[in-house]
Formats: structure tokens, C-alpha cells, sequence
């Protein structure tokens, strides 16, 4: 539906008499600019209140006695439905400042003198118009501009995701200097590389996760985890995990992780996710959920096998010496009981309160032996490798 438009300001504001002027009608054109500006304002009203709900009305206020005051003073007047008198643009918000000109330059194509411009019609050239914006406001304006386009072009430079046409794409390009300036179209294909590369938005910007992803049981899982890719990398090691690109997503359990699963996976447009399982009985059963859904084996790993614990946890990796010690830790820390059988450490046991506590310390008491030697960490860093041939195979997917 086209907005009811003002009337346009043709020859009407000086009088002719054979070919000399006339002087200006100063009572008359103060009469014909007052109800000019009071269609315009209606005029603006209904495109500014249409998107802002907040705003029952926009008009201009004229503050001057004569018509030589009206140049350079003309006042935006806001009256909001919350405050009790009404404000100048200059009292609120720069996104609304800013939707409010880009309305004032469609006012001024509407009204432009038919006259002198008959067969002109505006092309705007406007830079980075989200900025002040919030999203919801930048995707108004988007909208507004895709209908101001159909009778006029309008090139806009951005930063913003939300100016992207992500229904065909055939009206966005991106630009890039390399050397030289280089322009080329947004495709399907290329889309999230020029979201995350040439916007700078990051997935995490938006969504709870990065473009490649591991669930695991817990924090402890992901911190672990973290700290030993980057002790590896800094001694040196090949075939480790991009942190800047992959995250680990708790999900608060073993029976959690195919229920946060399904729940990502809806994203699978926009990012990969592999789930990372313990061999204890709450990890296979879950594995098994898990696979239960059609989702690939690969996509479902279970962690190495453990030298001397057969239904082992991540924890259990670690060589049986570095293990012990980590445990008689605890123990001191009054946090388990420890079975011994033959002066051998063969399980420990904590109450249902203290998981947590016992979680994370015992983490941290890996950690702290991780960084004074990787050496007892072996099947750590295999399973690291085996995290990352799956993410390199999702990005040659």
C-alpha cells in the first residue's frame, strides 16, 4: 500500500505578472508553508509511527513570526505516548534521529517541484544506516528502504548482517581491497564467510555457540579440555583444536547432551555439531539416545579407553600414578573415600552435594600436573586429534 502523499510544492510560491515578479505574498506563503508542513508532518507520521508503536504522532513546528525566520529553524516535534509534552528530535535517541532524515528524505522526493524536475527521480547513497540502530529498527528500515526502492535506487554501504538480502542475495556484494578494490556477489556458499570475515560477526555475537562445536557433560569437561589443546600447542603439537573457531557446550550431564543436540542442531545451517561422550554407563546410554536419532557414528564420540578403569570419564585418562595422586588429594580435601584394595587406589566414592566440588578440583589438580609435564596426558591429546579430524572433515563438508 503506497502512503498518502503531500502535495507537491510546484509553481505555486511566487505569482507572475508577464515577466517580472511579483513581491512575495508573505501572509500567503506563511499560510501555504503551514499547511504544507502540516501534510508533510502528517506524512512523516505515517511512516514514523508505522515502525515505532511508541510515537503517536510527528509534526514540525515553525518558531518564527515572518517568513525571512523560516529558513534554517524549521523543529522536529515528538510527542511519545509515555511523556506528557511533546520533545524536539534532539531529546531522543540517534536511531531515531536517524529514521526520522531518512523519512525527511523520502518527504523530500515526494515533494520535490514538479516543475523543474519532472522526469528526475532521487538516488540515494547512504552510508552504514544501522549505525545508533538496534536490530529490530535496522530490520524496519530495511523493509522501508526495499519500498522506497521501487521507484528510485538506493545504494547503502554496511556493516550490519541485517541489510544482507537473504532471500536472493542478487542485490548485495561485497567489497574488499586487496591491492586493489574488488567487488563481488553474496551467494548461498559464501554468505557466512562474509558475515564472520568481512562484517566481523561472530557467531557467538547472536548464538550461544561458534561455527564448529563439542557438546560435553560439563564445565569441567570444557575447561579441562581448553587448557590441554593450548599446553599441547605450546610445546608444539600438530593437529589440535582452533579455539577460536570451536567451542565446547556444556549441557549440564551425560542424558542432556542428545536433547541439547537435537536442540542445536536446528542451526545446522549456520554451524556443525559433534557430541563427545565418557565410557561410563550414563555416557553410552546417552551416546546410544543419541545415535537413535539418525545422526552419524562420527558425530557421536565416545572418549578413549582408560588403562585401569574399564567405565572410565574423562578424568580416568591420565596415568594411573597422576590419577592417585589427584585422588589422595581429594581424599585429603575430605571430598571422596577411596577403595583400596592392596594399597592399590581402585575407585573412590563422594556424596550426591560435593559432585561439583569434586569435579572441578579434581580438574584442577590435572591441570596443575599437565603444566609441569604433558608426558602422563597421551590419551588426551589423542582424543584432542581425533576432536579435530572430525571438525576438519565438517569444514571440507
Amino acid at each position: 500500500m503506497r502512503l498518502a502523499r503531500p502535495h507537491r510544492a510546484g509553481a505555486t510560491a511566487v505569482q507572475r505578472t508577464g515577466t517580472t515578479p511579483c513581491r512575495p505574498d508573505h501572509a500567503a506563503h506563511d499560510e501555504f508553508f503551514r499547511n504544507l508542513l502540516d501534510e508533510s508532518g502528517d506524512y512523516v507520521s505515517s511512516i514514523v509511527t508505522a515502525v515505532i508503536p511508541s510515537i503517536d504522532k510527528f509534526s514540525f513546528s515553525l518558531p518564527y513570526d515572518n517568513l525571512e525566520g523560516f529558513l534554517g529553524r524549521l523543529l522536529f516535534v515528538i510527542k511519545e505516548r509515555h511523556l506528557n509534552q511533546p520533545i524536539t528530535l534532539a531529546g531522543v535517541g540517534s536511531g531515531v534521529q536517524s529514521f526520522a532524515i531518512y523519512s525527511m528524505l523520502r518527504l523530500l522526493h515526494e515533494i520535490r517541484p514538479t516543475n523543474t524536475h519532472k522526469k528526475s527521480k532521487f538516488i540515494w547513497l547512504i552510508e552504514e544506516p544501522e549505525t545508533f540502530m538496534h536490530h529490530d529498527l535496522q530490520r524496519k528500515l530495511r523493509d522501508r528502504f526495499r519500498e522506497y526502492a521501487s521507484d528510485g535506487q538506493i545504494f547503502i554501504s554496511t556493516h550490519s548482517p541485517v541489510f544482507i538480502d537473504k532471500e536472493t542475495f542478487r542485490t548485495t556484494y561485497v567489497v574488499t581491497h586487496d591491492g586493489s578494490t574488488r567487488v563481488n556477489p553474496i551467494t548461498a556458499t559464501n554468505v557466512r564467510e562474509v558475515i564472520a570475515g568481512n562484517l566481523g560477526v561472530a557467531f557467538d555475537d547472536f548464538f550461544p555457540f561458534a561455527r564448529y562445536n563439542i557438546l560435553v557433560e560439563g564445565d569441567t569437561d570444557r575447561t579441562l579440555l581448553s587448557e590441554l589443546n593450548q599446553l599441547f600447542a605450546a610445546r608444539g603439537e600438530d593437529g589440535l583444536l582452533n579455539l577460536d573457531e570451536v567451542a565446547f557446550l556444556p549441557c549440564g550431564g551425560a542424558s542432556a547432551i542428545p536433547h541439547f543436540y537435537n536442540v542445536y542442531n536446528v542451526f545446522s545451517q549456520y554451524a556443525d555439531f559433534v557430541a563427545m561422550f565418557d565410557r561410563d554407563p550414563a555416557g553410552e546410554k546417552a551416546r546410544a539416545d543419541l545415535l537413535r536419532s539418525k545422526i552419524h557414528p562420527d558425530d557421536a564420540i565416545s572418549i578413549p579407553t582408560s588403562d585401569f578403569r574399564q567405565d572410565c570419564e574423562l578424568e580416568d585418562l591420565v596415568d594411573k600414578n597422576i590419577w592417585d595422586d589427584c585422588l589422595e588429594k581429594l581424599d585429603t580435601d575430605g571430598l571422596v573415600t577411596l577403595k583400596v584394595q592392596q594399597g592399590d587406589i581402585v575407585d573412590y566414592e563422594y556424596l550426591r552435594k560435593d559432585r561439583i566440588d569434586v569435579k572441578d578440583r579434581f580438574r584442577d589438580y590435572l591441570i596443575a600436573h599437565a603444566r609441569n609435564d604433558l608426558g602422563p596426558f597421551a590419551k588426551y591429546l589423542d582424543l584432542l586429534h581425533t576432536l579435530e579430524v572430525q571438525i576438519a572433515i565438517k569444514r571440507l563438508i
